[in-house]
């Protein structure tokens, strides 16, 4: 239910940016630097964010646009004004999970990172992406830490502040039943070969294709989709055929191919019940978004943010 919200934790992202613009220039621009260590670019209710937070922090530049390539200086600063409201939120999530004693341990972090590992054939395999993508493995563990933290500031702060009826799910499903409605789908096995005989026994012996594995002949398997969405000429032999049955043989100038159709679904709606989750998870984003928002305002307006005037457009 809530990994739209873990992976897009800055939901609020715009909104944050026209607070901050309002704030930023009038009550949150701090002067005076000398109480602070060196590298300090702005402090959130005494925690410091530094230089080197803001240069290690490039996961968050995949919508930035470089609108001004004959001005590195302005370009620059745009990009790490746009990190340190990142940064700001993230100082002022871990600081309410702080509040409630609520914390990411290693071992949870390490946990998280094998995960991701077994993704992976083998360590050398996983060492490479960060290579190929110039990224730090240490910047990568800390956000892989802010992922967790994410996590557990939404299903442990967030969650149990939200409530959603089932009257308001039954509302939503009569107001967007088209939203609800599934056309015809097919579930069929594509087989290949450049042997056409090769296939013509697969057809006339009644092998198990689900279990089914010979050399030379290439096969793969289509799950529920609409066959409307697939080439013409597969669509017609599909729309053709029962489950059950074989379509005739063809050639697309690469090899031969032959179509077997396992399942098709009538186009319906899904009733209340099935729909149930779907909604709820769209209501619980709706509704998380909203009392983010509202919990971001309060802690912007109760905070002492200073932001080292190096970083504000003048």
């Amino acid at each position: 239910m809530i990994e739209y919200i873990i992976e897009n934790y800055l939901l609020m992202k715009n909104y944050f940016l026209g607070l901050m613009l309002v704030f930023g220039l009038t009550t949150l621009v701090g002067c005076n630097w000398q109480k602070y260590p060196q590298g300090v670019v702005a402090v959130v209710n005494g925690d410091c964010i530094y230089l080197d937070d803001l240069e290690s922090s490039s996961f968050w530049d995949d919508d930035f646009e470089l609108q001004d390539s004959q001005n590195l200086l302005s370009t620059v600063k745009k990009l790490y004004q746009r990190r340190l409201l990142h940064l700001i939120w993230i100082k002022l999530m871990e600081q309410e999970l702080k509040k409630h004693k609520i914390t990411v341990t290693p071992q949870e972090v390490t946990d998280a990172e094998n995960k991701i590992k077994q993704d992976y054939n083998t360590p050398d395999e996983f060492k490479q992406v960060f290579i190929n993508e110039f990224v730090d493995y240490s910047s990568w563990k800390k956000f892989l830490k802010i992922r967790l933290e994410t996590k557990k500031f939404v299903n442990q702060l967030v969650k149990p502040k939200i409530k959603i009826t089932k009257q308001e799910i039954l509302d939503y499903y009569k107001k967007h039943l088209n939203d609800f409605h599934l056309p015809l789908q097919v579930k069929f096995i594509l087989l290949r070969s450049p042997d056409k005989e090769k296939l013509s026994e697969l057809k006339n012996k009644n092998v198990e294709l689900n279990t089914f594995n010979a050399s030379n002949v290439f096969k793969k398997e289509f799950a529920y989709v609409d066959p409307h969405l697939l080439a013409p000429v597969w669509q017609q032999k599909l729309l053709a055929l029962s489950p059950g049955e074989f379509s005739e043989i063809d050639n697309d100038d690469k090899e031969f191919y032959v179509l077997f159709l396992q399942a098709k679904r009538k186009a319906h709606y899904l009733s209340p019940v099935k729909a149930y989750q779907l909604i709820q998870q769209k209501l619980f984003k709706q509704k998380a978004k909203e009392y983010l928002q509202k919990w971001l305002d309060q802690k912007i307006t109760t905070s002492k943010i200073e932001i080292t005037n190096l970083l504000i457009e003048k």
